[in-house]
């Protein structure tokens, strides 16, 4: 009885190693032209995969934790500075809920 190879999706990390030796290939330009052709579209798949997990994890970091431990999407047009309080409030005593 054969044995399945489970397909273990690769780690980002991976990804971005084997879409550094594609374009180190291409660079050099001593591999024949259809495999070159077929490197590139390998490596345009690589990049649109990498794109989307950097999205993601774009929009994880996009968010915050308020003081009631809801999530909470940054507004890019609000400035929330480290050290900029409203008022004249002492910011020694701010703990990390005055930041948001």
């Amino acid at each position: 009885m054969a044995t399945q190879k489970s397909k273990k999706t690769p780690t980002f990390e991976e990804q971005m190693n084997d879409l550094q030796m594609i374009v180190n290939n291409l660079e050099q330009g001593n591999i024949p032209l259809e495999q070159s052709i077929k490197q590139f579209n390998e490596g345009m798949k690589l990049v649109k995969s990498l794109q989307k997990q950097l999205s993601g994890a774009e929009k994880t970091l996009a968010k915050v934790i308020d003081s009631q431990g809801e999530e909470k999407d940054i507004d890019q047009d609000e400035q929330t500075s480290y050290g900029k309080f409203n008022g004249s409030r002492d910011t020694t005593d701010a703990d990390m809920s005055d930041l948001f």
